[in-house]
């Protein structure tokens, strides 16, 4: 069951740099989220570990399949759909929807009140190598489909499958929500602050300020983390063997101001 009808159109704006540009969604003028507080939080490491589950989500071989095609001119997208009770004793299930290969920088699909987990790649250099704002927004809105949910909203992580000119290696990239209030906040206040607008304008704007980031920044992990500094969102890294993740944070060491700590989940 689609909902909303939410969708991704990634195309460059200026430098290449991916966009939202057909999300027929609204944008919330009064952004306060009530969530109940879980009794028992989940750590985002675990909730990836268990997304490579093969009772789960399963991602492993959809992200291997997009690390072997990465290289061409378009995009590739899966998400991967949530059904079945959400009693502790019955088992959901997930399904993957595949969405057809582009043959350019862009693409275009849809999310529903299911959708978990959302898997993209990025052409380089045709799009850059980091998360577009367009693409947090649709993580913004996989979280506004699943507010009533919590356990799902747990589960909710966006990822992307790219190279990455600085290590000269194909990388797999996640995006968790650390803070729903501040996620839910923050966005929307950077959407008002552009004032009325078609959302499409708006997202072409921010996309084009984050772009102007990561082509001043060489590298495109800091400047994502520098933008997105008090999102309550949270960046991690997979192994290469897909077998651990790792999460990105800006340096605190005097020492070292501009470079990324990279922590093993397991520690």
């Amino acid at each position: 069951e689609t909902t909303g009808g939410d969708g991704s159109n990634n195309t460059p704006v200026g430098n290449p740099v991916n966009n939202c540009g057909n999300c027929n969604v609204p944008v919330y003028t009064a952004p306060i989220l009530e969530f109940e507080e879980e009794e028992e939080k989940v750590d985002p490491c675990v909730s990836l570990k268990d997304s490579q589950k093969v009772e789960k989500e399963n991602i492993n071989p959809i992200l291997q399949n997009f690390k072997s095609n990465l290289y061409h001119f378009g995009e590739n997208v899966t998400r991967i759909d949530k059904s079945g009770p959400t009693l502790p004793s019955i088992v959901p299930s997930y399904s993957p929807v595949v969405f057809p290969t582009t043959i350019k920088a862009e693409t275009t699909f849809k999310i529903n009140r299911k959708t978990v987990t959302v898997i993209h790649s990025h052409p380089y250099p045709e799009t850059y190598s980091m998360f577009s704002w367009g693409d947090v927004y649709v993580l913004l809105k996989m979280l506004e489909y699943n507010e009533t949910n919590k356990k799902n909203i747990r589960e909710l992580s966006f990822m992307l499958v790219t190279y990455d000119p600085l290590s000269a290696s194909t990388v797999v990239y996640a995006l968790k929500i650390d803070d729903f209030h501040a996620f839910k906040n923050k966005m929307n206040s950077q959407l008002n602050a552009l004032g009325d607008m078609k959302l499409e304008n708006k997202l072409s704007i921010l996309n084009a300020e984050l772009g102007n980031e990561f082509s001043n920044e060489i590298n495109s992990e800091k400047a994502f983390l520098d933008f997105f500094s008090g999102f309550g969102v949270s960046l991690y890294q997979a192994e290469d063997d897909l077998s651990n993740w790792k999460k990105l944070e800006n340096s605190t060491d005097p020492l070292f101001p501009n470079s990324i700590i990279k922590t093993p989940c397991n520690n």
